[in-house]
């Protein structure tokens, strides 16, 4: 584990990071790290990374982007309980958003994310 750290999962954006040896800048001991890199349209604003505490049960389920947001998926093992599932969503700020188009996206993804149980 890490002494000292308390956070067991933090999430950034707009880490603008282009490959795994750009993202070995902002690595932290203690914790294990895993980005969606900058989409292929965007020079700035883009980029998630997810990190957790080592000795975390976390993997990445999904990796989204679309024209208006990027999205990091995990799922947490929890010992004797149901897995805890996250999503890091990051927002595009542009001057042309469009809130029906975002949120569109948004729910369509949320139920590729969170399918129904079978």
């Amino acid at each position: 584990g890490a002494p000292g750290h308390n956070l067991d999962i933090f999430m950034l954006a707009e880490t603008n990071t282009k490959s795994d040896v750009e993202s070995n800048c902002y690595y932290l001991p203690g914790y294990n790290q895993h980005y969606l890199h900058n989409t292929s349209k965007k020079q700035k604003g883009s980029g998630l990374a997810i990190y957790y505490r080592e000795g975390l049960g976390l993997k990445i389920t999904t990796k989204n982007s679309s024209r208006s947001f990027e999205a990091l998926c995990c799922q947490v093992d929890r010992p004797n309980n149901e897995p805890l599932n996250l999503v890091a969503i990051y927002r595009f700020h542009n001057r042309d958003f469009n809130f029906d188009i975002f949120w569109t996206s948004l729910r369509f993804s949320y139920h590729v994310w969170n399918p129904t149980p079978s």
